[in-house]
């Protein structure tokens, strides 16, 4: 395709040019070069994600989701993602007549929880909607770099959080009294087949999983994997960067490594951009799951199979939380590491060799504020963020427990 672009320009100047001998000089055949050139110059313009950037599982959630611009084999928009937006767009519908129809206060206060869940994975999606040019950039740039050994795992804990809402749907109806939650999903209508109100239950309680919690997860996932990778290769830097003797540690070598580092600032500000927003709302849903999950489990004495369910989906949101802030939070140690070999190296080269006539680059890297990623500037990523976290977490749990049991002796 490339070999066809160059050869239509030469055809093209060659047309151009007085001096060479042309057979079709006229000016039909100049515009019909031009289209050509056109027609020549779309075609390789929208290439396709390479699989390399991301796992291939989390690169299908983002085709499926709309957070990737791709176009088909006719030039045209891929719309796949209106059928996830209609999914979404039902299920808080859904939610909301629920609320307004509920039966009890005590269902009425779980709806609401529930619809509030499901608003935050709606603006979640608006906001990386609105990036998804930001996110092929991102992933084009994430193709040259190195990829753990271990990422292939992703794609197996993608398969995991997919099946979430099977399980959890295929395991709720089983034990679920299921005349109350059919008529409380049917807006009132009681339904006398039974195998109706099952498909009812189950279709729905899947659907309202897909898009909390399994959609968040999903997104934590990928945000996890793109600092990952960063931090990776702040770690191969600084391992280059000790391995180079003080003599060998030139100029030229200095500028190779700051101008790689620039690379990596580039995609981290990237990641910024279009991760601020949809992390403080996964972060702040994860938050509110896991309080009304592990208060509800632990204010009732009998244990049915839905609750240990809940309980173990609360202990998966927490493991999520963490990860995403304890790799996110550990960029800006890996980037200290760096800054601080290259110093190290730097000023035993001024020391053993003497580099008076040499540019002094420290300047450019050491100057540098830290980076930090942040959620809508109110959360920042950090490995102590985590610690913080669970405490809050406890915090408002036995809070809630507390008020719960002041209510009802």
């Amino acid at each position: 395709m490339i070999s066809t672009y160059v050869n239509s320009q030469k055809q093209f100047q060659s047309c151009s040019n007085p001096n060479t001998p042309v057979q079709h000089s006229n000016t039909s055949d100049l515009s019909h070069y031009q289209e050509q050139i056109v027609r020549e110059s779309i075609s390789i313009q929208p290439p396709q994600i390479h699989d390399k950037s991301i796992p291939r599982f989390l690169l299908a959630i983002l085709r499926f989701s709309g957070f990737v611009y791709e176009l088909n084999e006719k030039n045209k928009s891929v719309k796949v993602w209106l059928f996830f937006l209609f999914i979404m767009l039902f299920v808080i519908f859904d939610s909301l007549v629920i609320l307004i129809l509920n039966f009890s206060h005590t269902e009425r206060k779980i709806s609401l929880t529930h619809l509030c869940l499901k608003v935050f994975s709606l603006v979640i999606w608006i906001c990386m909607r609105r990036k998804r040019m930001n996110m092929k950039i991102l992933l084009r740039k994430l193709q040259p770099l190195h990829a753990p050994a271990h990422e292939k795992i992703f794609n197996f804990l993608v398969l995991i959080i997919v099946a979430i809402p099977l399980v959890y749907s295929t395991t709720f109806t089983i034990y679920c009294d299921k005349r109350f939650f059919s008529t409380l999903l049917a807006y009132g209508n009681k339904l006398e087949s039974l195998s109706g109100l099952i498909l009812l239950i189950w279709i729905k309680k899947c659907l309202q999983f897909l898009i909390f919690p399994a959609f968040p997860l999903l997104l934590s996932l990928l945000f996890t994997t793109m600092c990952l990778r960063c931090s990776l290769y702040f770690t191969i830097l600084t391992k280059e960067i000790t391995e180079y003797s003080p003599h060998t540690f030139g100029p030229e070598e200095q500028r190779n490594i700051l101008r790689r580092k620039a690379e990596i600032d580039d995609i981290l500000d990237i990641i910024q951009e279009i991760f601020s927003v949809p992390s403080f709302f996964f972060i702040l849903g994860y938050f509110v799951s896991c309080c009304r999950a592990f208060a509800w489990n632990l204010t009732l004495r009998v244990k049915t199979p839905i609750q240990w369910l809940t309980f173990i989906d609360g202990v998966i949101i927490l493991m999520s939380l963490s990860t995403a802030l304890w790799v996110s939070g550990g960029l800006p140690e890996n980037i200290n590491k760096l800054k601080e070999a290259f110093y190290k190296k730097t000023h035993r080269r001024i020391i053993f060799v003497g580099t008076s006539e040499e540019p002094d680059l420290r300047k450019e890297l050491l100057d540098k504020p830290d980076f930090v990623l942040t959620g809508c500037g109110v959360l920042f990523y950090r490995k102590s963020s985590v610690l913080a976290a669970i405490g809050a977490l406890l915090t408002y749990t036995v809070l809630v427990i507390s008020i719960t049991h002041t209510r009802y002796q």
